[in-house]
């Protein structure tokens, strides 16, 4: 079957002798009977399913030879806790056409997560095909929350309060109880919720108020906390920031420790100096020097303190005569 054959016809008489010409050059291709058969395709040809869920593909009969018959569908190799089913069962594609199926395939929640294949399987009779699938089943999204609060950075004055809105939100399907606090707040400071505890709907959110409160005894300067919501053994934080400061018209008082340690030098110019580094910018009204200086002779020593513009203020100037440390 399907081979070409080339011709040419030669005229010829009783004797060798009398041979005519011969024709044009003709060529014929015999074409036999096509078994008739059909193959199976399903598209997609991957599923990707979560446990206790299902997916679906197309699957195709097409028909060859002019096969025109019944072909009966169900699956091979199916992994432990899969199923498949079609929709139609069977399907009669037309001669050398064809005709669409339906697979569901569905995956057991105790299905282990993991890839698997298996086969697309039609039978006519004899004839059988399949086709290859790729599956790969996935975990269940663990229900979670998260929580945030706007502003995360608040600027409170001594004996005053400020708000935040914290917000719960729903991640895959949560809808339980959250409990709301702060954890790790600086001294004589407090807060408190609108409402807790407070439950999202499935993939919502809710909010409540923060309300922070500074006690008039909080010492200035910079803070940070946390707000934690907790439902079960879900812990979720935002982590929130807090600078406490004076009231308008107030003076700070800020105090700045060093103990250099540094041996004396005797009878030179030079002496010793020792550094205190202050990192606050601030306007200072007034300066108040405490000095541990260890000496048998007060009425040797020069003591200056110098600004950083080289303002110098002398504290003590070889005064006190015999008497011990400055």
């Amino acid at each position: 079957n399907d081979r070409t054959y080339y011709y040419t016809v030669v005229a010829a008489g009783a004797s060798s002798a009398c041979y005519g010409r011969a024709a044009a050059c003709v060529s014929a291709t015999p074409t036999g009977t096509a078994t008739p058969d059909f193959s199976l395709s399903c598209s997609p040809a991957s599923l990707s399913i979560q446990q206790g869920a299902s997916g679906t593909s197309t699957c195709t009969v097409a028909s060859t030879g002019g096969f025109n018959s019944a072909v009966s569908l169900d699956c091979a190799s199916l992994p432990a806790g899969v199923s498949c089913a079609y929709v139609p069962a069977s399907v009669t594609p037309p001669a050398n056409g064809s005709a669409n199926s339906s697979l569901t395939v569905s995956v057991a929640g105790t299905t282990a997560t993991g890839s698997y294949s298996f086969q697309a399987r039609g039978t006519s009779g004899a004839p059988v095909h399949t086709a290859n699938i790729a599956l790969t089943v996935t975990a269940v999204p663990v229900p979670d929350f998260s929580v945030s609060c706007a502003p995360s950075s608040l600027s409170i004055q001594q004996g005053s309060s400020a708000t935040s809105t914290c917000t719960v939100a729903s991640v895959n399907n949560f809808n339980s109880a959250v409990s709301l606090a702060c954890a790790s707040l600086p001294a004589n400071v407090s807060c408190g919720f609108s409402a807790t505890p407070v439950t999202p709907p499935a993939n919502g959110s809710v909010n409540s108020t923060l309300t922070v409160s500074v006690a008039a005894a909080a010492a200035t300067g910079s803070y940070s906390f946390n707000v934690q919501g907790v439902s079960g053994a879900l812990t979720r934080t935002a982590a929130m920031s807090l600078t406490v400061t004076p009231p308008p018209g107030t003076n700070q008082v800020r105090t700045y420790l060093i103990s250099p340690a540094l041996a004396i030098p005797d009878n030179t110019t030079t002496g010793v100096t020792s550094t205190l580094n202050v990192p606050d910018a601030m306007t200072i009204t007034s300066v108040s020097v405490n000095v541990d200086i260890t000496h048998t002779y007060q009425g040797d020593l020069e003591l200056a303190l110098s600004g950083p513009d080289n303002t110098t203020v002398l504290l003590h100037n070889r005064t006190g005569g015999g008497t011990d440390n400055v």
